[in-house]
């Protein structure tokens, strides 16, 4: 019997093709502001060895029909925002509520990058006004939406868990297993990319960033790793 293949070669091809341009899209987004307020070479130095100590190439190679390098692109777009309002003190929650949506509709659990905007709001409460939610909340249900009616029509719930099969893993929002998280030797974020252990050593003691976006990366790290478990 022949192999059944349930994706063709070129779909195949193509995902491949996408999993490369959404990489680069958000690299580069990325790059280009933290170069134009930090050191370039250092920054891509210390981005390239990011890059090749973790597992985003084997997401671009072999992986790309996953949802992983989707979302890596579109919260490097979300953190260029962010490092913009820093830098310029300007802000477009239009353009917020537009990139959450879509990290949304890649990975439902992504919506916890929300956590991202604490920073910004942080010592600045006038930005948590009327106009400023509905500026985000419109674009934001204009991508998510159409993703929520197919939800409904093929399974009856607005909302379900990919992994059902899986079993709960959000009980270990509840339990969580810290340790192994971070340095068990199956799945240790420290233990498989220690390059990232060293960075945040070397962040907390010589890295010299404005608060805001210091927080703002220390919460990208963590969110990153508390899907990466959950999923």
């Amino acid at each position: 019997h022949p192999e059944i293949v349930t994706y063709s070669s070129i779909f195949q091809f193509l995902t491949r093709i996408g999993a490369i341009f959404y990489f680069i899209l958000g690299s580069y987004l990325l790059m280009s502001k933290i170069c134009r307020r930090f050191n370039c070479i250092k920054n891509i130095i210390l981005f390239t060895l990011t890059i090749t100590s973790t597992n985003v190439v084997s997401y671009i190679a072999f992986d790309s029909c996953f949802s992983h390098i989707y979302s890596f692109a579109f919260v490097c777009i979300l953190i260029s925002y962010l490092i913009n309002y820093f830098s310029e003190n300007t802000i477009n929650f239009f353009h917020i509520g537009f990139i959450l949506g879509f990290l949304f509709i890649i990975r439902n659990t992504n919506i916890i990058f929300i956590a991202l905007l604490f920073p910004v709001f942080w010592g600045n409460y006038k930005l948590l006004n009327f106009k400023n939610l509905i500026s985000f909340l419109i674009p934001f249900f204009i991508i998510v939406l159409p993703q929520l009616i197919y939800n409904y029509s093929g399974s009856g719930k607005i909302l379900f868990s990919a992994y059902s099969n899986l079993g709960n893993n959000f009980d270990k929002l509840s339990k969580p297993d810290i340790f192994n998280v971070l340095f068990s030797v199956n799945y240790g974020w420290f233990f498989w990319c220690p390059i990232c252990l060293f960075s945040i050593f070397i962040g907390i003691l010589n890295v010299k960033l404005n608060k805001g976006i210091k927080l703002i990366l220390y919460i990208s790290y963590y969110m990153r790793k508390t899907i990466t478990k959950l999923a």
